[in-house]
């Protein structure tokens, strides 16, 4: 029969797990939602190009091109900015311990555990910390993405 230490340890554990693999899918969903970030600006900064490459070469530099070119070195910037603090390839936590680590005969089991489940808690943080400052960019790059008719209108009103 199963002690109560034994019993808390075990619910600790699967509690623990259970919130790694949560922190995990909620990175794999913000890289998701980063990429489609990604795919619209980009529509976006190519349809601004191809308007400014169009109004110069309807007649030169043009408060419209300038607008337009604006826009585009806007939405290119914030791209950049994207793939650099969001979707770019970077460590995360492992979800459990490698068994090498996890196999220590000479000391008790349930004092293993209890380390493991503070080396858990560690790995649980670091996820969190990454999704935080992942959703940080993310959002910060949504809003200023709203601010593109913003630029152009400055860069048309500069031009003029």
């Amino acid at each position: 029969m199963a002690t109560k230490r034994e019993k808390l340890l075990d619910w600790a554990e699967k509690a623990g797990l259970e919130s790694i693999k949560l922190h995990h899918q909620a990175a794999d969903d913000l890289g998701k939602e980063a990429t489609t970030t990604l795919t619209v600006l980009l529509a976006g900064a190519g349809g601004a190009l191809s308007y400014s490459a169009k109004a110069i070469d309807g007649g030169g530099a043009s408060p419209l091109a300038v607008s337009s070119g604006a826009a585009c070195v806007w939405l290119f910037v914030l791209c950049a900015i994207l793939v650099q603090k969001c979707l770019k390839v970077r460590d995360i936590a492992a979800q459990i311990n490698e068994p090498l680590n996890l196999f220590q005969p000479e000391y008790d089991l349930d004092a293993l555990r209890e380390v493991e489940l503070k080396n858990l808690q560690e790995r649980i943080n670091q996820v969190r910390e990454r999704n935080e400052k992942t959703a940080y960019w993310l959002n910060g790059v949504r809003l200023a993405a709203i601010a593109t008719p913003a630029v152009g209108a400055i860069a048309w009103w500069l031009a003029s």
